[in-house]
Formats: C-alpha cells, sequence, structure tokens
C-alpha cells in the first residue's frame, strides 16, 4: 500500500495537503459468547460503541486516513470495537512520519477531540489540528488568562516553545482550535472530512466491507487493507489510460 501511494505522490496524483482521519465498525461474522456457549469462535472481536450501529455492536473498527481532494485512501488500521478513537492518532503520526508525509491540515470528529490529540497533531505531526470540539468535556481548565494570551501567538506559529509546559500548551492548540471552526475559512475547510465518509460509503457498497466470513485481527486487516489497495490500483490504471476522473468508482468498469 505505501508503495502504491508513493508512486501516485510521485505523479502528483496524490498531494497529500489535508488528510481526514475517522473510524468505521465492522460486524464480526460469528456471533458473541453466550451463557450457554461461553467460547468465543471469533477469538479477537470485542464489544464496541457505534452511532450507525445503533448502540453496542460486537467485531473490529477500521480506521483509514484519507486525502480529501482525492478520496484515496493514505494508511490503515484495524483494531477491536473496544479501542477508542482518541488512542489512534498518535499511531497515525508515527506511520505518517514514517512515509514522510505532512499535510498541512488534519480533520477529525469529536469522537477523536483530546488536548493530548492536539498536541500530537501540531508538534510531532507538523499540521494544524482541525478536530470537532466534543462539549460533553468542557472547557480546558487552567489559567484562562495565559491561555488566551498566547492563543493569538498559535494562530500564526504552529508550535509553541518548550518554555511553556506541556499541559499549558495541549489546552491553547485545543482553545485555537475551537477559535478556528468558528471561522468560515476553517469551516471550508473542516467540511472536507466528508471525503473519508463517502470513503467508507464507497468501500461498503462497492467493495462490501461489512460482508466477510472472517474471524480473527489479523484476517480482518487484510480484508480491509486489500479493499484499500484496490482503490489505489484502480487510481493508477486511470491515470495511465487518462480518465482520472474515473478513480473513485469501479461501477465505472464494469458498464
Amino acid at each position: 500500500m505505501r508503495g502504491l501511494v508513493a508512486e501516485l505522490r510521485s505523479r502528483g496524483r496524490l498531494r497529500c495537503r489535508t488528510l481526514a482521519l475517522d473510524s468505521t465498525p465492522i460486524k464480526a461474522y460469528y456471533r458473541p459468547p453466550t451463557k450457554k456457549d461461553k467460547v468465543a469462535k471469533d477469538p479477537d472481536a470485542t464489544w464496541g460503541y457505534s452511532k450507525s450501529k445503533g448502540g453496542k455492536f460486537y467485531g473490529y473498527k477500521a480506521q483509514v486516513m484519507v486525502d480529501t481532494e482525492t478520496g484515496l485512501p493514505i494508511e490503515c488500521i484495524v483494531t477491536t470495537a473496544n479501542v477508542s478513537d482518541q488512542k489512534m492518532v498518535r499511531p497515525f503520526i508515527n506511520l505518517m512520519n514514517k512515509i514522510e508525509v505532512h499535510p498541512k491540515y488534519t480533520i477529525l470528529d469529536k469522537g477523536y477531540d483530546s488536548e493530548d490529540n492536539h498536541l500530537e497533531i501540531r508538534e510531532r505531526g507538523g499540521a494544524i489540528a482541525l478536530i470537532a470540539i466534543n462539549r460533553r468535556k468542557g472547557k480546558s481548565k487552567g489559567d484562562t488568562k495565559l491561555i488566551e494570551k498566547y492563543t493569538k501567538k498559535a494562530f500564526i506559529q504552529l508550535t509553541l516553545g518548550e518554555a511553556l509546559s506541556y499541559k499549558l500548551r495541549k489546552k491553547i492548540y485545543r482553545r485555537v482550535c475551537e477559535i478556528m471552526l468558528n471561522k468560515r475559512k476553517y469551516k471550508l475547510i473542516f467540511k472536507k472530512r466528508g471525503a473519508v465518509e463517502r470513503y467508507f460509503a464507497s468501500l461498503k457498497r462497492q467493495m462490501h466491507l461489512e460482508d466477510h466470513r472472517m474471524k480473527g485481527l489479523k484476517n480482518i486487516y487484510k480484508h480491509v487493507l486489500l479493499q484499500c489497495i484496490a482503490f489505489l490500483c484502480l487510481s493508477i490504471v486511470c491515470d495511465n489510460l487518462g480518465i482520472p476522473e474515473a478513480c473513485k468508482s469501479l461501477s465505472f468498469f464494469q458498464n
């Protein structure tokens, strides 16, 4: 997958200026253990929560980082259903640094909102974090005057110096994001997050993401990875044929 991403980047088809990260649930093929049958047929599947599944579901989560301009996947990770989205930002930052992808903006929904993630994206990812604010967490606590003082500075520069404490820096970064999302320019950028939702819809509709008969985390990961690879291969084929507009739809070749 990384080789395909590198090829598309070398062709100028992937610029990775704005990336969006999101997750989608994948139900386990086998039923969960019951009182009568306590042995799990899928040893890795766990219970998790998803609004799209109407609450609790049993299975896995596919996390995918997508380029918002093309709607193509950059990296994917599969976890068990009980892993919080908030814990997935650091692994993706590590992967982005490994393949030397450094976007200007990284967009996420409120499931990823935490002060730690704002700091990770800015200081380790080298990008401006646009994360939907989770209102249930309330406002960042601390020295309000000091936070507001350095918030203006964080608008101008990506990171703040280490002269400020770790705790204060992450509060400031989250506060800056909250202000940005109330401005028209950044609202328009944040709307690009729809690219990752459309990508998941394509996986489910065209690649039958949820239609599988596998068990185990490794096998589910292979299932998701192969589907991501298929879309990247499709993009290269379309580029070779001179029809880049067809790269988002397998149905184009079925007609």
